[in-house]
């Protein structure tokens, strides 16, 4: 219930604080390109689903060693995919947005740019997730999870923020 209410939270905290400073255009372009790179997430998540099958069978065989390396050459591979197809969208984010969209939004290809790396950091939070879930450790997953919202929802502000706001922060909206 806690993890819930502090997810809701640091996602809602995220939208509105973009669209309450910098409006709904940037609230569009950020929207777009999480849409485009939820493409690479929807690869990853597929993979991830027989990591979770199988730890859960080493976790009930009391097999530490088997674990360990399946972790471990789980992580590797996921991660270089994800960033590979990150790289590919990187890229590639301008000629995307050329081919499928107007010129109008030419200015989602920054934030296009940087969003083409989340892939990597979530498929490294969901095979930490299904780990946890798979080893019965759910009460530390759950802490190291809310410790990772607040430093996002900080993060956040600090990097969207301007600098003529209360607290300034690097506005890059």
């Amino acid at each position: 219930v806690v993890y819930g209410i502090f997810g809701f939270f640091s996602n809602f905290f995220d939208r509105w604080f973009l669209q309450h400073s910098d409006g709904s255009i940037e609230q569009g372009f950020f929207s777009l390109s999480f849409k485009w790179i939820s493409i690479v997430m929807i690869f990853t998540s597929s993979l991830t689903n027989i990591f979770w099958r199988e730890t859960s069978v080493l976790h009930s065989k009391k097999d530490s060693a088997k674990l360990k390396q399946l972790y471990f050459s789980t992580m590797k591979p996921i991660y270089f995919l994800s960033n590979f197809i990150g790289l590919i969208f990187f890229i590639n984010a301008e000629r995307l947005i050329s081919l499928i969209l107007n010129p109008e939004y030419y200015s989602a290809v920054p934030v296009m740019q940087i969003l083409a790396f989340l892939p990597a950091f979530a498929a490294i939070n969901r095979i930490n997730s299904i780990f946890f879930y798979a080893v019965e450790e759910i009460k530390p997953y759950r802490n190291i999870s809310i410790i990772n919202m607040i430093i996002g929802i900080l993060l956040s502000y600090v990097l969207v923020a301007t600098t003529n706001s209360t607290i300034p922060g690097a506005g890059l909206g």
